[in-house]
This record gives structure tokens, C-alpha cells and sequence, in this order.
């Protein structure tokens, strides 16, 4: 059987890249770094390699996962849209409006 990964395990690496820690990377994503780690994890046994070098000053893309930052990027960027999407059509089915203020 085929194991795909999720997309908060691609998010999970989007945010490790970004924050540069577990640390961080947990609270952006409102998670415990444990859960992190694990989702970091489960990537490198579906994909079969590592993705970052995990040193004390910061963990660091390994060069295949600097070749798929792009594609999980992208896959992220399309699961948004497509939430965007279907938050618009459930919206317009159910004749409702959507009114964003800035506070100001």
C-alpha cells in the first residue's frame, strides 16, 4: 500500500524552514514540537531520506529537501486556494456574506 503524506506534514516542513527550529516551527503551527518532530519524521519514511541536518544552531535543508521546498510549497499554496474555494461556493450556496473590517 501507497502511504501519501498529509498536508500538515508538508506544512509541518514549511515551518521548520521558516522558524529554523522545532521550537518555533510548533508554535506557528499551534502544535508541541513532539508533533513536529514526528510529522518531520513521517516525511523522511514516506520519502526515504532525510530532509533537514539537525544541528544546535538551527536545522538546515538537506539538498533533496531543498529540491521538494518548491513543490511543498506550491502543493500548500493550491490546498489553501482550494479552501478559499470552497469556503466562497459554500458561502454563495448558502446566499451568505462575508464582511472583513480592519479594525480601524
Amino acid at each position: 500500500m501507497l502511504i501519501t503524506p498529509e498536508i500538515r506534514e508538508l506544512q509541518a516542513v514549511i515551518a521548520l524552514v521558516h522558524e529554523h527550529g522545532f521550537a518555533g516551527a510548533a508554535k506557528s503551527l499551534g502544535v508541541s514540537q513532539p508533533s513536529v518532530s514526528m510529522r518531520i519524521a513521517k516525511l523522511e519514511q514516506i520519502f526515504g531520506f532525510t530532509l533537514f541536518h539537525r544541528r544546535p544552531e538551527g536545522n538546515v535543508l538537506t539538498e533533496e529537501g531543498m529540491r521538494l521546498l518548491p513543490i511543498i510549497r506550491n502543493i500548500n499554496s493550491e490546498y489553501n486556494s482550494l479552501l478559499s474555494r470552497v469556503s466562497y461556493w459554500r458561502r454563495a450556496q448558502n446566499k451568505t456574506l462575508k464582511i472583513l473590517a480592519d479594525g480601524s
